[in-house]
């Protein structure tokens, strides 16, 4: 509360004079004794107190009356809560402007995001004049540290206002007002406030926690009003496709791939039939549709769409998802940026040294990763070699390399196996009779377990599999296939005892590992402790060796391309990351955008390295396919999206706004029943309480007369 007229307040010596002037009539009378008082002596009368409580009632009415009117006077102004009284001079306001996503929303016909414009050039006119510090602060960037924009002018800034496109990142209320008190302390106007226009959406609410209350409230409350405009309905209904994923991994051209596009309905109303589409775009921008259908989505739930596809190219490729629904229109499709392999190369090194009346270990591995006659058909070529006829030189050529059976290795061939490895590569290892143990736990340390040497051989039935792991993606295949393991019968393995970082995928029937695997540098190694020869099991002549022998290698291959995944598909403002095989010089770098512009080389960073370059774009502010290419080096295609937080449109409730802004003490202003401009100059000049204490001095004049008059009479 403040006053208008606070010389006013002086006026309050004056609610004495009832009680002075009490005081000094009681001084007229004198007290006279007379012979009958002897007989009261003693006794007081009732009617003394009463007179005593009636006289004490009018003079605190009168006193009352008399401070009121020095009040009502002194003009006293009540503020809203923590806003701080205007003073003379400027004034310095921050328009904070939410343009995230969820603002493009056609809402009854128009944006919110126009819907945000006009009521900022609203509260610009008249609210401020030349001269005042004026700040507009966009949310929904992609950068989270975009600056804000400058103007001492209403009318520049209502310019700057006007130019403003919606983006498709995410609003952070917390982010957008700790970086408006930063603008406003760089300024020396009297005067500070912050505005903030966005939609009821609640998820950009979410920053805003206890810390940052308790933070703001000694920042900000009572040094800076604060108000909050939203704009819009609060219609939630909107449909977006939630995630696109591949599998298996990693993409080999013409081999099945199975593409699951998952859409999720954010309205409370079923919606049937929805059309959804399903393409792929080449590096070279050639596209081709590869399924069209629709899917039926339950209110507030969500629904998965598989189709199955073949690719014929390989290197990066864009699978895209889209939908025709309500809605957000950012949210309608997705794209997902793969890496499609030539069939993999698979260097198997067998130790056993077999006959022609029993097959070895590669003959079951070939036979598995190679079942057909076509060879484009097979999503693999094998190569098998000697334990002594291969070298470092072999293992660079191939993309994963099967230890079956091998007795022993040298210190080069265990050197050039980490090192292989450590790059990228896949080593399975399927220890046989020959495996020496003690030497591959002294030279391969990074093997997923430690073997121990061969239990004896069953004398009973041999051991089943259990405690498969079915989500992992080595075993993922035996989904609802459970059964296909049960046929395995074990009757001698190698006991091992899993190191540091290894998953253990399945076990036998006594517990010990059957499968192990181990991320090792930016490649993977797995171990079965069991021969794939079929001496001392019969895994090989089973209906799961085929799919297992295939899903092992694709795993142990995949270890650079699911990073790839990672890098590749990002989320809008994060950098994008392109690795090059072969030296780039800055200048012939060609990074184009979404639009299909070119975009300027400053953003863009080169780090050479021996064996080629990587190249780093600070920042991918848009959503779509980005691509980044160089000569002698085949151009890597990168999928931005959009925030899925921004397709989920629930709004704030009256009372979650409310609760806010208690907790934050913001005035909340809305367009629909009061204009702007005018609750912006209500909210200034505070509510005058004058006319109302004047209403409550007369009320009290009109009960201290009744109540004169009423004793008055009752005494004659």
């Amino acid at each position: 509360m403040a006053f208008l007229n606070p010389v006013m307040l002086y006026g309050l010596t004056a609610a004495t004079a009832p009680l002075v002037l009490h005081l000094l009539n009681r001084s007229r009378y004198r007290s006279v004794e007379w012979g009958a008082m002897m007989f009261l002596e003693g006794m007081t009368p009732r009617s003394h107190h009463s007179t005593t409580i009636k006289q004490w009632s009018l003079l605190l009415l009168r006193t009352a009356m008399i401070s009121l009117i020095a009040f009502a006077l002194a003009r006293p102004v009540l503020y809203a809560r923590a806003a701080t009284p205007p003073r003379p001079g400027r004034s310095a306001a921050v328009m904070v402007l939410d343009r995230s996503a969820s603002m493009s929303l056609n809402d009854n016909g128009r944006r919110r995001l126009d819907l945000a414009k006009e009521a900022i050039f609203q509260l610009l006119s008249p609210g401020f004049k030349r001269g005042d510090d004026l700040w507009l602060l966009a949310l929904g960037d992609g950068d989270p540290a975009s600056a804000a924009v400058y103007a001492s002018d209403p009318m520049e800034l209502a310019q700057h206002v006007h130019d403003v496109n919606s983006a498709s990142g995410a609003a952070d209320v917390a982010s957008g007002l700790n970086r408006a008190i930063k603008l406003l302390a760089s300024s020396d106007a009297a005067n500070r406030e912050i505005y903030l226009v966005c939609d009821r959406a609640a998820q950009g609410w979410s920053g805003v926690d206890n810390q940052f209350v308790q933070q703001w409230t000694q920042q900000a409350r009572g040094r800076v009003r604060l108000f909050v405009i939203p704009v819009g309905s609060q219609d939630t209904d909107n449909v977006a496709i939630e995630s696109i994923t591949v599998s298996p991994s990693p993409a080999v051209v013409n081999q099945p791939l199975e593409v699951q596009v998952r859409v999720r309905n954010f309205g409370s109303v079923p919606r049937a039939a929805v059309p959804i589409t399903v393409e792929s775009r080449d590096r070279s921008g050639k596209q081709e549709v590869l399924s069209r259908s629709t899917l039926n989505l339950p209110a507030l739930g969500s629904a998965k769409k598989k189709i199955s596809v073949k690719l014929p190219q390989a290197g990066s490729i864009i699978l895209s998802a889209s939908i025709s629904a309500a809605g957000l229109a950012t949210d309608k499709r997705l794209d997902y940026s793969l890496q499609v392999l030539d069939p993999l190369r698979v260097l198997i090194i067998d130790g056993d040294e077999g006959d022609e009346s029993s097959r070895s270990a590669s003959d079951f591995l070939r036979l598995a990763l190679t079942p057909f006659h076509e060879a484009q058909r097979n999503a693999f070529l094998v190569d098998v070699s000697r334990p002594d006829s291969w070298g470092p030189a072999d293992l660079f050529s191939h993309r994963v390399v099967v230890l079956t059976n091998v007795p022993s290795l040298t210190d080069l061939q265990a050197r050039s196996l980490q090192q292989f490895v450590y790059d990228g590569g896949g080593v399975i290892v399927i220890p046989g009779d020959q495996t020496r143990v003690e030497n591959y736990n002294a030279l391969l340390p990074w093997l997923p377990a430690a073997l121990q040497l061969p239990m004896p051989p069953s004398e009973s039935s041999g051991l089943a599999l259990q405690h498969l792991n079915l989500d992992h993606p080595v075993l993922h295949f035996l989904s609802g296939y459970v059964d296909v393991a049960s046929t395995v019968d074990v009757r001698r393995y190698f006991p091992s005892l899993p190191r540091v970082g290894a998953a253990v995928l399945a076990d036998y029937a006594d517990g010990k590992p059957f499968l192990v695997t181990r991320d090792v540098g930016q490649g993977r190694a797995v171990l079965m402790t069991t021969p794939a020869d079929g001496q001392w099991s019969n895994l090989p002549l089973t209906d799961l060796f085929l799919p297992l022998a295939q899903s092992m290698v694709r795993y142990a291959a995949a270890g650079p391309s699911d990073a790839w995944l990672v890098q590749r598909n990002v989320a809008i403002g994060q950098p994008l990351v392109a690795s090059f095989d072969e030296p780039v010089a800055l200048g012939d770098l060609r990074v184009v955008g979404p639009a299909g512009n070119v975009l300027p080389k400053e953003n863009v960073s080169l780090s050479s390295r021996q064996d080629g370059a990587d190249v780093n774009l600070a920042s991918a502010d848009w959503p779509g396919v980005y691509s980044i290419s160089a000569p002698a080096n085949p151009a890597i295609q990168f999928a931005v999206r959009t925030p899925f937080s921004e397709s989920d449109l629930m709004p704030l409730s009256a009372d979650q706004f409310s609760t806010l802004s208690s907790r934050l003490g913001f005035a909340l202003l809305d367009a629909e029943t009061q204009p702007l401009a005018l609750a912006q100059e209500s909210f200034r000049r505070g509510k005058e309480l004058w006319l109302s204490l004047v209403a409550v001095v007369i009320a009290l004049g009109m009960i201290e007369l009744a109540v004169t008059g009423l004793w008055a009479g009752s005494r004659a």
